[in-house]
């Protein structure tokens, strides 16, 4: 299923810069913010159906041009359009994230989520994005929130299955070795041949504490483990 929003593209541009913009015309910005949200163009979109991040909006902080920060405004990160989705003043406001570095959020655990943008990082093709650190130190994990789609398996005759295609959230694993950033495929011999140098150390740890190599979250400990042994 599709959904009709409107696109509205920004650029971040500072209050001090522009004095003169009125807030309730041109722009919005965050409660406290010295930077607005300027729209250039709105015009009617289509695009595929949403796959968040979170599912719930969640106090962020933006980052753009590692000079400005946005602090604790609620947004939704849609992975499948690469828009922020922005409460401003109770008004939902869209934004690309080609205009964001990088953003934050403190989840219900406590736990600091930093993702940054793909364009920060050397890359051998564009990549659009962002990256979650995992793991660093010899070899450098990061995640990377992507969209799988499954097509339509609607049986006519029987009237079972899904009548459109889903887009349905996932992770994709990455490294970083020498400055090269690669994407890493979820398989003991690839992993293996990461960590050849203490590979035995790492199966150990592995077997002991039951991971598996298809879950991202068990490989993010095999890297760290990995890395706090060199």
């Amino acid at each position: 299923m599709k959904k009709h929003i409107i696109l509205i593209t920004f650029v971040l541009i500072s209050v001090y810069a522009f004095p003169q913009i009125n807030p309730h015309n041109e722009t919005f910005s965050s409660a406290g913010s010295n930077i607005f949200f300027k729209e250039i163009k709105p015009e009617m979109i289509d695009i595929p159906s949403a796959v968040y991040l979170n599912d719930k909006w969640t106090s962020t902080t933006l980052y753009y041009n590692s000079e400005y920060t946005i602090n604790n405004v609620k947004c939704k990160y849609d992975i499948n359009s690469e828009i922020i989705e922005i409460d401003a003043d109770s008004m939902i406001r869209i934004v690309h994230t080609s205009v964001i570095d990088s953003f934050s959020f403190v989840d219900e655990n406590k736990h600091l989520h930093m993702y940054v943008n793909c364009m920060q990082f050397e890359l051998s093709e564009y990549m659009h994005g962002f990256f979650r650190t995992l793991s660093s130190g010899k070899i450098t994990l990061l995640e990377k929130p992507a969209v799988k789609i499954i097509e339509s398996d609607y049986n006519v005759a029987l009237d079972v299955g899904h009548k459109e295609r889903r887009y349905v959230k996932t992770i994709k694993l990455f490294v970083i070795i020498d400055g090269k950033v690669d994407e890493l495929p979820r398989k003991k011999k690839t992993i293996n041949s990461l960590v050849q140098d203490k590979s035995l150390e790492v199966e150990t740890y592995r077997k002991e504490n039951k991971l598996k190599f298809r879950k991202p979250e068990d490989i993010a400990k095999m890297i760290s483990y990995y890395n706090g042994l060199n």
